[in-house]
């Protein structure tokens, strides 16, 4: 039955609303231009055919389902409606379905734009919230560590010569370091490290790279570079970079067991307010673009949305921590870039992130050196130790006497404000931990800025949630002292900066 309306034809084909009218056998009675375009395809190749013949498998969806109801019932339905195209690539769709004499009237608006961006905010509200959780969860986990690495490493001074205690603490120590390991990768996904900052050629760092890489997938998988020319430098942590693509690697090879293609492109890319408009966690400006992609299996939508969330995997317990592809997220969000993924099952992986060439990175904290030998360790002065981790402090404190200190505590920066107007003498250093309740430590040392010009601060933490730009205090030659820490360190670090 032809499509007859009262509407003329001209207005309906000028809708930029999809119409379409579905006859009771399912073919198409009337399309316009609107919503042949939503399901990327003609006028002409849809008039007069069933839905099944012009989208195989559309019987088996939802939405198929919903038009035969709405037919039968002859009731107003809507929904929204997820369409996979016939090159594989998805839109959303709400639709909205009419009863009409002939069968009936679809009208469809194309809602993907807005869906991709619904996805990406709530992607990095997910993101925000967990990389939050997991520097707070670093921060005590270092504190802890600390507490145990000290007190291990005071009892392994209390039983030289007696083999087996020293085993079993040197068993406790090795826990402590792999302890470590994992939450300096979260602090590295929470972007809460501190950098080493180093103007580089990536395709330089890449093709120096290439050798560890072709160890690192193995034979059975080809490695092709396509390194852009005249390619901008970026900032970044050198070893960082190198992090980013091994992980990016290793993810690629764990998804082509049975060999494949891995390919890094690099090129400069200029990032407009278009660009940016699409991809929310950008931002406009000249980068470096870096692509890492793979013809293994892909990956669902589902699982894309959660690859970046710390403990994550896909792999068999006990294959991975689920550490790596939170790691590299970290990395690229510290250094002010971006990165994205496109995949499908079935037709490999490209991760590619975006990082903003030199001049344009801010400087960032730089890290702190490794101590130098001292003759001594040991000191008269001063010390105020402020930190409202109470093992932590305690345990501070009773080495920092024993090398011959001058030792008062406090619980938190207001403690500490009282503690110092009650003193009637000067304190030569402040040892503080930079995130607390209250008053942080670069918040002390700033109100302590004007009053006590001549102390000095040691900044101590295993969380770094900002950094103190008006804080330079903070930038001095070893002001800073990342947790866990071992008590040697600690009081090699004093005597360096009382000395």
């Amino acid at each position: 039955m032809p499509f007859s309306s009262k509407v003329p034809q001209s207005v309906l084909d000028h809708l930029l609303e999809g119409c379409q009218v579905i006859g009771f056998d399912f073919r198409y009675l009337y399309v316009n231009p609107a919503v042949a375009a939503q399901g990327q395809s003609t006028v002409e190749a849809l008039l007069g055919r069933t839905m099944v013949e012009c989208y195989p498998g559309i019987d088996d969806t939802p939405m198929f389902a919903l038009l035969k109801k709405c037919m039968l019932e002859r009731l107003p339905q809507q929904m929204e409606n997820e369409f996979r195209h016939p090159n594989g690539s998805r839109g959303f769709f709400e639709l909205r379905m009419v009863p009409v004499p002939e069968g009936v009237c679809i009208l469809s608006q194309d809602v993907t734009h807005r869906k991709s961006l619904e996805s990406q905010v709530y992607q990095l509200q997910k993101m925000e919230a967990v990389s939050r959780l997991a520097g707070g969860m670093a921060h005590d986990f270092n504190n802890v560590l600390s507490v145990i690495g000290i007190h291990a490493e005071e009892l392994s001074k209390m039983i030289q010569g007696r083999e087996g205690e020293a085993a079993l603490l040197a068993e406790i120590q090795s826990a402590v370091e792999k302890s470590t390991q994992l939450t300096r990768q979260l602090l590295t996904f929470s972007r809460s490290k501190v950098l080493e900052l180093n103007v580089i050629d990536v395709n330089q760092v890449i093709s120096n790279f290439l050798k560890m890489l072709e160890s690192l997938v193995g034979a059975q998988i080809k490695i092709v570079l396509k390194l852009g020319t005249k390619l901008d430098p970026v900032k970044i942590d050198t070893v960082h970079l190198e992090q980013v693509i091994m992980n990016l690697a290793v993810n690629a090879r764990d998804a082509m067991p049975s060999g494949g293609t891995l390919t890094i492109e690099t090129s400069n890319a200029e990032l407009d307010q278009n660009y940016v408009s699409q991809h929310l966690d950008s931002a406009p400006g000249s980068y470096v673009r870096i692509s890492v992609s793979d013809t293994g299996t892909g990956m669902s939508s589902e699982v894309q949305s959660r690859i970046f969330d710390p403990f994550f995997t896909t792999k068999e317990p006990g294959k991975g921590t689920g550490l790596g592809l939170s790691t590299v997220y970290g990395i690229v969000k510290q250094h002010h870039g971006s990165i994205w993924v496109y995949s499908e099952p079935g037709r490999g992986t490209k991760f590619t992130f975006f990082l903003p060439r030199a001049s344009k990175v801010r400087q960032a904290e730089t890290a702190t050196s490794i101590p130098s030998m001292k003759s001594s360790l040991n000191g008269s002065e001063t010390l105020l130790l402020v930190d409202d981790n109470e093992a932590l402090r305690n345990i501070m404190s009773q080495l920092l006497k024993q090398a011959g200190y001058d030792v008062h505590t406090a619980e938190n920066g207001e403690d500490a404000l009282r503690l110092l107007s009650e003193l009637k003498k000067p304190i030569h250093m402040v040892i503080t931990d930079v995130v607390m309740p209250g008053i942080s430590g670069p918040e002390l040392a700033k109100i302590l800025r004007d009053r006590s010009p001549q102390t000095r601060f040691l900044f101590l933490s295993g969380h770094i949630a900002q950094t103190f730009e008006d804080v330079p205090e903070m930038k001095m030659k070893n002001a800073f002292l990342e947790k866990p820490f071992s008590a040697e360190i600690l009081k090699r670090r004093i005597r360096e900066i009382l000395g």
